[in-house]
């Protein structure tokens, strides 16, 4: 029987969570802001932020990140992508002589897609009504008549109403 190679090592995988993008395109900073005119909340649709990227888009004025009350904790420079785990709101300052353009992209867990098929966020449940009861059995679980279902019988988005598909039960 061959010996195992005391040099193999086996390295765990670890992945993130999903996540969401919520980009603000290209913004505009006026020149001379130092006030709250750009501000971004570390919360979204009761989601807290897992992180954020501050692209400044400037070739020669560096950009700066505050608290809301003011307090500056992060120097962007020009042309350069600033990438942090953070939750907290912050504000982005233009203390230069001119607009300068920037992009700011916040990352939000994904946890409310019904799309997904990460067993850990699950999936609804359907109906355990029998077929023709409570809206041809493809209602979501809790729910009652026809809400979250289709005429196909597929399950529904509440939000959306878009299909998820056979309707099979996963």
């Amino acid at each position: 029987m061959p010996q195992p190679n005391p040099y193999d090592v086996i390295v765990p995988m670890v992945t993130g969570i999903p996540t969401r993008v919520k980009a603000s395109g290209i913004i505009v900073i006026t020149a001379n802001n130092v006030s709250g005119t750009f501000v971004f909340y570390g919360s979204d649709h009761k989601q807290t932020r897992v992180a954020l990227t501050v692209t400044n888009m400037d070739a020669a004025n560096a950009i700066y990140l505050a608290t809301l009350a003011g307090a500056v904790w992060a120097v962007i420079y020009p042309q350069r992508a600033f990438t942090l785990v953070c939750s907290d709101d912050f504000q982005i300052l233009n203390p230069n002589g001119v607009n300068v353009n920037a992009c700011v992209a916040e990352q939000y867990p994904d946890t409310g897609n019904l799309h997904t098929n990460w067993p850990v966020f699950g999936v609804p449940a359907r109906s355990a009504a029998a077929p023709g009861a409570g809206g041809g059995g493809g209602a979501v679980s809790g729910g009652g008549g026809t809400a979250g279902a289709s005429p196909s019988g597929a399950l529904t988005t509440p939000h959306t109403g878009a299909s998820r598909g056979s309707g099979q039960v996963r």
